[in-house]
């Protein structure tokens, strides 16, 4: 029994041989290898090996071809592809059949077959596993079968394989090189494309332009080190390919960005956005709008390349580089997006194709209500062709008494109908909401349910329209007031400023003044800060949301329409003051409704803590809400106003509607370690269980609620929502 091809005439011309295995070679790799991620190179250089192989073979010992064929039928039978493993058992036969007989192309068919299967293995352990195991396999099939050659085929076939090890050689080095050289001018552009970046955030896009005009620049040095003629010969080599490939996809999109970017932030000049002498102007808004596209679409671009699929040949390094550069781009392109949102809203709001108005509902949370505070004073801003203008300011008895005594006709949903239908917002007589609901407007925690309200009220008390609605509490109003300077009132010695205007509004205004007098003062400060924002005392707009951003976040200040692309602008900069439990953006919630009526809210204190447990006889994860409430209002002292109360308790009772909300269910509630009944309704997508609570002046009061747990505790821990109160934290 031979071992080794029997030593005989070959019966068929050794060219034919040479060019069926090189076809072969050509069929059953068919595209499926990419060592490089060039297509024609792929097919090129991966065809001819392998037909080189299958040549090679054909001279080959049955053993070889059997052991080949054995290793390829192994691989595939442990991944489970049975019809490769058929494939790999028929290059064995074939192997098999050249022990008693020589027959060159049986044994080049044996080699093609097995080189096919091998190029199809799917992915092992760990990437590039089979295609190690699978070059180890034809590497050691072609250099035991090239040994028993002709000389002169031999030399021809090292002389081939050393010319494109020298090929792959002088492509390495020459990207190394250029690789090298490029590194500099790369790390000069991300530096000052990461601080044109950053300057475009803080709204200075003259210092943007500047710095990206720089990225561009060296993204370009970059771009004409990595075309160099020794750069592209890298594009032979196996995995230096791929790597090229990376950097050249990565560095011309960030050129190319780069460039549009700079020239977008050099026509942007959100200063065209400013107040001046009481109106915008609309032609610069509009103008805005091309450039901050153009932005956009860079971005966009750029997000594009760095989400395209890199090659598994690409070092770790590399990849991180270019996961963080995406989580760069990722968080700026939300800030452009909102831009973006707000540049094309801006005009509808302005009043560019008729009048706006809006309802100021400012806040007064020392009489809490589920969206903040008690609504008693309001004024309308009236937008029209960028001229903007207070047009009546008023308190919530205005509305009431303008209201039709009959009641008003309006729709409601149906949780808001269960909630609240109670007070005042359906008369038992009729069905309509009753006039003294303007009182209760901030009832609801959702200000999209508030501005849907106030609007039909607004029409049905005097026939007009309203287009949206403004809430603001006290803590906004004095940022306000770092703008404008402080203002004076007639009966207040000391101006009211930036550091006192929440402490007076919540507090020193029902100590100091009698009702009628405090109703003027209050008006007055309104106009006149007002007033001087209008004059040109309100910041830029970015500075103005930068410096607003945590009042909008503490749904402190918030803004809604009924137009829906605004409305898209004022949810994604989180302006709309949607109650966040329904929306999923807070675990739970917490409001608070007064209901004395009394001003005693400003002098309460909350505390909120949750834990979350196993319960036992429910065989559920829980979570404990607990809620420590301190009433620090004196027994004595204080006027029947702000501490007196309709419930015949003694002056200076807290007597609260707590409300907690749960995506999911509610279990129990205790106070002071009790148990205490729950009323248990939906509102808003969410469960809400209502309790009233009665805190003595001075008493402090522990409300544990149970809740079902939506799932495992998130990292940083349970996110609870709680409205405004008149307490902030610094």
């Amino acid at each position: 029994m031979a071992t080794t091809p029997p030593e005989a005439t070959n019966p068929y011309p050794t060219l034919l041989v040479a060019a069926l295995s090189m076809a072969a070679g050509f069929v059953v790799t068919a595209g499926q290898v990419h060592p490089t991620d060039y297509t024609r190179w792929d097919i090129a250089l991966v065809g001819l090996l392998a037909g080189a192989c299958i040549h090679a073979a054909t001279e080959a010992p049955w053993w070889a071809l059997a052991g080949a064929a054995l290793a390829a039928a192994i691989a595939t039978g442990v991944a489970g592809d049975w019809t490769l493993t058929g494939f790999a058992i028929g290059a064995l036969l074939l192997a098999l059949v050249t022990i008693r007989y020589w027959l060159p192309l049986v044994a080049g068919g044996s080699a093609a077959l097995t080189i096919g299967v091998m190029c199809r293995l799917d992915d092992g352990p760990f990437f590039g596993a089979t295609a190690a195991f699978a070059l180890v396999v034809i590497v050691s099939l072609f250099l035991v079968s090239i040994g028993h050659h002709p000389k002169s085929t031999r030399r021809v076939a090292w002389a081939g394989l050393a010319t494109l090890g020298i090929l792959m050689v002088v492509g390495a080095v020459g990207f190394a090189v250029s690789a090298g050289t490029a590194v500099d001018a790369v790390s000069r552009g991300n530096d000052a494309a990461k601080r044109g970046i950053s300057a475009l955030k803080d709204g200075d896009f003259d210092t943007a332009a500047t710095l990206l005009d720089r990225a561009s620049v060296a993204f370009a040095d970059a771009q004409e080190q990595l075309d160099s003629p020794w750069s592209k010969v890298g594009r032979v080599v196996p995995v230096v390919a791929q790597n090229r490939a990376t950097a050249v996809r990565v560095i011309d999109s960030a050129a190319e960005v780069t460039v549009r970017a700079q020239i977008a932030a050099d026509q942007i000049d959100p200063d065209e956005l400013r107040i001046v002498d009481g109106a915008v102007d609309l032609a610069a808004v509009t103008a805005l709008a091309q450039p901050v596209d153009d932005l956009q679409t860079a971005i966009i671009d750029l997000q594009t390349t760095l989400d395209e699929p890199v090659s598994g040949w690409v070092p770790e390094p590399v990849t991180d580089r270019i996961a963080g550069v995406q989580d760069d781009v990722d968080r700026y392109r939300t800030s452009v997006d909102n831009l973006s949102l707000a540049v094309h809203a801006a005009p509808g709001l302005l009043g560019a194709d008729r009048p706006r108005r809006y309802f100021i509902a400012f806040g007064q949370p020392a009489e809490s209500r589920s969206a903040g505070g008690f609504v008693g004073n309001h004024a309308v801003l009236t937008m029209d062709g960028g001229a903007i203008s207070v047009t009546e300011f008023g308190r919530s008895n205005d509305l009431r008494d303008a209201a039709p005594p009959e009641g008003m006709a309006i729709d409601m949903p149906d949780d808001f109908f269960n909630r609240y239908g109670q007070f005042n917002f359906v008369s038992p007589s009729n069905g309509l909401v009753e006039p003294i609901a303007w009182k209760n407007i901030s009832i609801s925690p959702d200000i999209p349910t508030m501005t849907s309200l106030v609007q039909q009220m607004w029409a049905a008390t005097f026939d007009t329209t309203i287009d949206g609605l403004i809430y603001i509490d006290p803590f906004a109003v004095q940022q306000l007031l770092t703008y404008t300077g402080p203002q004076s009132v007639e009966g207040y010695t000391q101006p009211i400023d930036s550091s006192n205007a929440a402490e007076f509004i919540l507090r020193e205004q029902y100590l100091l003044f009698p009702q009628e007098q405090r109703v003027d003062l209050l008006e007055v400060l309104a106009q006149q800060t007002i007033q001087s924002l209008l004059d040109g005392a309100m910041p830029g707009p970015l500075q103005l949301a930068k410096d607003l951003g945590p009042f909008v976040g503490e749904h402190r200040l918030a803004m809604f329409t009924d137009q829906p692309d605004e409305q898209l602008m004022f949810d994604a900069v989180g302006l709309s003051g949607r109650f966040p439990v329904g929306e999923g953006d807070a675990d739970f919630g917490i409001t608070f409704n007064n209901a004395g009526p009394n001003k005693l809210d400003a002098y309460l204190q909350h505390a909120v803590t949750t834990e979350t447990r196993f319960d036992d006889d429910l065989g559920i994860d829980v979570v404990d809400v607990t809620l420590q409430l301190t009433n620090t209002a004196p027994a004595e002292g204080l006027s029947t106003y702000i501490a007196g109360n309709s419930s015949g308790l003694p002056l200076g009772t807290n007597l609260l509607y707590l409300s907690v909300y749960t995506p999911i269910g509610v279990v129990s509630g205790t106070q002071d370690g009790e148990p205490i009944g729950l009323d248990t309704q939906r509102e808003l997508g969410a469960v809400v269980a209502s309790t009233y609570l009665e805190i003595a002046p001075g008493a402090t009061t522990t409300v544990t609620v149970t809740l079902e747990a939506a799932g495992p505790e998130p990292e940083g821990g349970w996110n609870v929502f709680v409205a405004p109160t008149a307490q902030r934290e610094p």
